[in-house]
């Protein structure tokens, strides 16, 4: 999280939003389009497409948003971007929520498969929690021209998960 969102993720997320509050749909698409490109295996790249067509189900479903999204291929962070301009949530507590969600999901997983077991979980959890303002702060500071994230051990266990007979999850 320290790396990857921050540094890539978190500063995208927060173009996306002002595209959506300004209702600046080039800027929405260069900034969805950036991401995508920024999945580094056809694992990550599917799973967030996998996502944002769920999301897009669900604000289809809620009436929340309709045609903004539909004509688009959109990952998730930028329609959950959409879902905070439209609920107005400010940028940074949608970020903090964003982060926390995701982090979330990373130890749920962990309990369940690794096993870590819920009190080490909670423990998780709770320095999670001290440290997101943080995060948020950091990746919203950051330039344009900074953004992006490089990890070539996980983008080679990423890609040789993708071809594994059976697995779990996506990612």
């Amino acid at each position: 999280m320290e790396h990857s969102l921050v540094n890539l993720d978190l500063p995208v997320f927060s173009r996306m939003y002002a595209g959506w509050e300004t209702k600046n749909r080039k800027a929405v698409l260069y900034w969805n389009n950036y991401l995508l490109a920024s999945r580094e295996s056809r694992e990550l790249y599917e799973e967030d497409l996998q996502l944002g067509l769920a999301m897009a189900r669900l604000l289809r479903d809620l009436e929340i948003a309709k045609t903004e999204i539909e004509d688009g291929r959109f990952c998730f962070l930028t329609l959950f971007a959409l879902a905070a301009v439209k609920w107005y949530i400010e940028l940074e507590p949608a970020a903090c929520g964003f982060f926390w969600m995701w982090g979330e999901n990373q130890v749920v997983n962990a309990v369940k498969f690794i096993p870590l077991g819920q009190t080490a979980g909670q423990r998780m959890l709770l320095t999670l929690g001290d440290r997101i303002p943080h995060w948020v702060q950091k990746s919203l500071a950051l330039e344009a021209a900074d953004i992006g994230f490089m990890a070539p051990g996980q983008v080679m266990a990423s890609t040789l998960h993708e071809t594994l007979y059976s697995r779990l999850f996506r990612s």
